[in-house]
């Protein structure tokens, strides 16, 4: 019997009832009709105490009160109400839940950060952004070339054109960027535009649609974050630059 009223009173926990609460409300079906003093004693609770959890149980529907002349008592509700209180919240629920759900999937959409090493992986990535529209980079050629060859870089080019991609490179200033620049395969999607001498930079950046890629040639390491506004908001960025070159 002892287990039973145990089970009883963690199952009434799951519908929000606080222990004084299962205790009053059980001894309220247990009693019947009673007064506060009678249902303060089978609970063992103070009489005070009492009063604060049957005003409660009473906003709760859980109890009915019952006057009698100039006194009150108490009943317990049906526990069929219990029942009806459940369905009541499954359908206010049911309402509101496809909101609930459009918040949480708008919060996953978190940036996915991906960190690389190696040529390998670097040449894998450098492919992979070739498959988008448009490509804005600041671009060291000569780093570049002590990784990948000539025939690396047309094979990119080749992606760029089957995707109907263009790239905008600044590249630093250097003989060997301004050779770079005029290979053919890069002519009709490629444009190029020169940073001042005096800037040097030891990171590539990469930036589509919606990814942003910064390279280290020097370290062989590569982070890509996927998100459309960092995307976005580098490469206004970037062109704000561009605009400022030749």
């Amino acid at each position: 019997m002892l287990l039973l009223i145990m089970d009883i009173e963690t199952n009434l926990k799951g519908f929000g009832l606080n222990d004084k609460e299962i205790r009053i409300y059980l001894s309220a079906l247990n009693l019947g009709t009673s007064s506060i003093t009678q249902l303060a004693k089978k609970a063992g609770l103070k009489r005070p105490t009492a009063y604060l959890v049957i005003d409660d149980l009473l906003g709760k529907q859980l109890l009915i009160k019952i006057p009698k002349g100039k006194k009150t008592f108490y009943k317990a509700e049906n526990p069929e109400i219990l029942s009806q209180q459940l369905e009541n919240k499954r359908n206010a629920l049911a309402q509101i839940l496809p909101e609930l759900k459009n918040a949480y999937l708008a919060n996953l959409k978190q940036p996915k950060i991906r960190f690389y090493e190696g040529k390998e992986n670097i040449y894998k990535i450098q492919e992979e952004m070739c498959k988008a529209k448009e490509i804005w980079a600041v671009f060291s050629p000569e780093k570049f070339l002590k990784v990948f060859n000539q025939e690396d870089n047309e094979h990119f080019f080749r992606v760029l054109v089957r995707h109907g991609g263009i790239l905008y490179d600044m590249f630093e200033d250097t003989k060997k960027a301004r050779e770079f620049s005029q290979a053919k395969y890069r002519f009709g999607i490629s444009e190029v535009r020169f940073l001042p001498p005096q800037i040097k930079f030891s990171t590539d950046i990469w930036v589509n649609e919606d990814k942003l890629v910064a390279v280290s040639f020097e370290n062989l390491t590569a982070v890509v974050i996927e998100d459309e506004s960092i995307a976005k908001t580098q490469k206004q960025l970037l062109k704000f630059i561009w605009s400022h070159l030749k």
